[in-house]
């Protein structure tokens, strides 16, 4: 499958925002972060996907939060009728203090990879609805890749060339891929996956049942060969979350 790229470019800019907080204060910030996320919602609209503190793996006293723009107009627009908006600008200046950092980077979609998988995409994803014991949680999925301008279209192709084969063989019916993305500004060729799983346990079971997918681990290998880190998190969406 090959990657897309000189398409024409109708994905939409997404933004993700990781705030670093004062360990201390971590509990204060997670109460914000759920007395905000109403306000949010209200502020942004659709571009707010939502927010999410980690809950294993990597630095834990960070919240991340993910938009998703139509273009960069729409984000400036949106970005200002936040500030202006009053609760959530009274939220925010209380939370301040517990703030020790910021980081933004933007990313695009790999939409070709994810229709030619006959998945949505994370404008059109819905959760599935909750089966008595789920307790479902985000699992972000980070790799950064070596420099060049071939290294994200080469991932994109080896990718999409097992990703059929592993969703093929996880009957489990206990993950969804959210979204494939591209970074576009800050750092470069950094790809991020985004599954939801059911429960911890859930994305055990399926990672298990996708390793008898053959096409996968060999892709997988390849993708290895390109890659200078990988790291995976898994995240607890903040309460209000449009993918709780």
């Amino acid at each position: 499958m090959a990657f897309r790229a000189s398409a024409p470019r109708l994905s939409a800019l997404f933004e993700l925002r990781t705030t670093t907080i004062a360990p201390p204060l971590l509990t204060a910030a997670k109460d914000f972060a759920a007395r905000a996320a109403p306000s949010a919602k209200a502020a942004y609209g659709d571009a707010f996907v939502g927010a999410f503190h980690p809950d294993l793996g990597g630095a834990l006293n960070v919240r991340h939060d993910l938009f998703r723009f139509d273009s960069h107009a729409h984000r400036a627009r949106a970005h200002a009728a936040a500030s202006a908006h009053p609760e959530l600008s009274a939220i925010l200046t209380d939370a301040r203090g517990c703030v020790t950092a910021e980081r933004s980077a933007s990313f695009a979609e790999a939409t070709a990879v994810l229709t030619d998988a006959g998945l949505p995409g994370a404008a059109a994803f819905s959760p599935p609805a909750r089966a008595p014991g789920d307790d479902p949680v985000y699992e972000m999925r980070t790799y950064q890749l070596k420099l060049g301008y071939d290294a994200v279209p080469s991932f994109a192709a080896l990718y999409g060339s097992g990703l059929i084969h592993k969703l093929r063989a996880d009957t489990t019916g206990q993950s969804s891929l959210v979204t494939l993305l591209y970074s576009e500004t800050g750092p470069l060729n950094v790809v991020i996956e985004l599954w939801r799983h059911a429960s911890t346990e859930g994305a055990q079971r399926s990672r298990e049942a996708s390793r008898g997918a053959t096409e996968w681990r060999a892709a997988i290998a390849q993708i290895a060969q390109g890659a200078l880190s990988f790291e995976t998190q898994t995240l607890v969406p903040v309460e209000g979350n449009r993918w709780c």
